[in-house]
């Protein structure tokens, strides 16, 4: 497994996580055509994105966010609007391919702010961003 953060700070967040063959991003606070330029220096593109990881309701985590379809999102309830993205649960572990991720609680001022447990068969990826207090002490 590995990351690449590809952009982070107030005017755009989003992270590329590449585990057992699949490839994950973590929030999409950038435009179609940035993600597509950095998608390239991997030789992938936008298909190849197996899942997104949204962290919270903030637009520097979700601005182009619609550019995927609702059955690659995922996200805690209430942190987009309507049916625009498969439901998880706190400390409820969810399968990508053979990736298991597991969203746990995060302090922001955000509606339902999370991070990621990111395992694969080889390692493990804990995934946490603009939280000022650690709450969940159960990463394993």
């Amino acid at each position: 497994m590995y990351f690449d953060i590809i952009q982070s700070g107030s005017k755009g967040n989003a992270t590329l996580v590449f585990s057992s063959g699949s490839l994950i991003l973590i929030d999409m606070g950038m435009t179609y055509k940035e993600l597509e330029e950095e998608l390239v220096k991997f030789n992938k593109s936008y298909k190849d994105i197996d899942a997104v990881l949204i962290t919270h309701n903030h637009a520097d985590h979700l601005r182009s966010i619609k550019s995927f379809s609702p059955k690659k999102i995922y996200s805690l309830e209430g942190t987009i609007p309507g049916s625009l993205s498969k439901l998880v649960s706190l400390d409820t572990p969810f399968k990508v391919n053979d990736t298991e991720i597991t969203a746990f609680e995060t302090s922001h001022d955000a509606i339902n702010p999370c991070g990621f447990v990111i395992k694969d068969k080889d390692a493990k990826l804990v995934y946490m961003t603009d939280t000022g207090v650690y709450l969940n002490k159960n990463t394993s």
